[in-house]
């Protein structure tokens, strides 16, 4: 009886900007409290102990602890620095496998501070079928063309930006495959933050838990509904600040009719989806040569691609 394909999807990383209102540096910081207690959670002050005696303090860091003790996150306070006004909160990562990203908004609303914009976010599609193989495949041979950047790649030594070249003899199927955006132009201040970035990696999760996270396992077996005597293999998107805007701006004029607000779009599963291709395919496809019939990523991880045998499969949302 062959093997069910599973596939699932899901935020790995994810960072968070909001607006603070004037004076409220001030008002968190008065009384030097290490904790604050809103009842429906709590802020616990760290990191105070590294600012140096006499030193002016240009931001606080709380961890966010909700009732229940589940910590949702770290969200750093900023006044008097570059970043003035702003708070930056990072979620933990067994906070977004248990579903818990609402809970953030209700923080938000409880301090009185105005979601700005997404930082970053990693967003990944897990599946219980080889996906490096496929990739590997495609790209090395000549019934295909590979497209990265836009670009279709002709010369198979040229240098691609590929962290691990494809078209290697030495590429087995447990390597990370790794595909990003061309970096672009540096700001003044010699850093990429002004850029658009798009990162791809497409790897063996059960292999990375197994040496690097190993109390993880559980945790992501069973958010994918994947038997832990079965392989996990992922394909991750990274997108910063600028590119998530890009992407926003693009489905903006698309869909002018819809009025989710982005606060609820990142629990969507069906924007998430909608995300992860528009990130992948502007970073690398594939296009057959007889018909000029496009393969993507997407189609590689749902096992539809004249390379991979059944009819493919649906993308589990819920």
């Amino acid at each position: 009886m062959p093997r069910k394909i599973r596939t699932s999807i899901g935020i790995d990383k994810l960072k968070l900007c909001f607006k603070q209102p004037i004076g409220f540096y001030n008002w968190l910081l008065d009384g030097e409290q290490p904790l604050i207690d809103f009842y429906d959670f709590k802020l616990i002050r760290i990191g105070k102990e590294n600012i140096p005696e006499g030193i002016t303090e240009t931001h606080a860091t709380y961890n966010i602890i909700l009732h229940d003790e589940t910590a949702l996150g770290q969200i750093t306070f900023h006044q008097g620095d570059k970043l003035n006004n702003y708070a930056f909160c990072n979620l933990e990562n067994k906070a977004l496998y248990e579903g818990r990203l609402s809970e953030i908004w209700n923080v938000a609303e409880t301090l009185c501070i105005d979601f700005n914009n997404v930082s970053c976010i990693e967003v990944f599609i897990d599946t219980n079928i080889n996906i490096i193989t496929p990739v590997i495949k495609l790209t090395r041979s000549m019934e295909y063309a590979t497209i990265l950047n836009r670009k279709v790649i002709r010369d198979r030594k040229e240098k691609t930006g590929i962290n691990i070249m494809p078209f290697c003899q030495d590429i087995t199927r447990d390597k990370t495959l790794i595909f990003q955006t061309k970096k672009g132009n540096k700001n003044k201040k010699g850093n990429m933050h002004d850029s658009e970035f798009v990162g791809i990696k497409l790897y063996n999760k059960s292999k990375e838990m197994l040496e690097e996270t190993p109390y993880k396992t559980e945790r992501v077996h069973s958010f994918d509904e994947i038997p832990l005597s079965q392989t996990i293999y992922r394909a991750e998107i990274s997108l910063n600040n600028k590119s998530m805007k890009r992407y926003l701006n693009n489905q903006n004029e698309l869909f002018k009719w819809d009025s989710q607000p982005l606060t609820e779009k990142l629990e969507d599963p069906v924007f998430l989806q909608s995300l992860w291709e528009w990130a992948t395919r502007k970073v690398i496809y594939w296009r057959i040569k007889k018909n000029r019939k496009d393969i993507t990523l997407y189609d590689v991880v749902c096992n539809r691609t004249p390379l991979t045998r059944g009819c493919g499969v649906t993308l589990k949302t819920a």
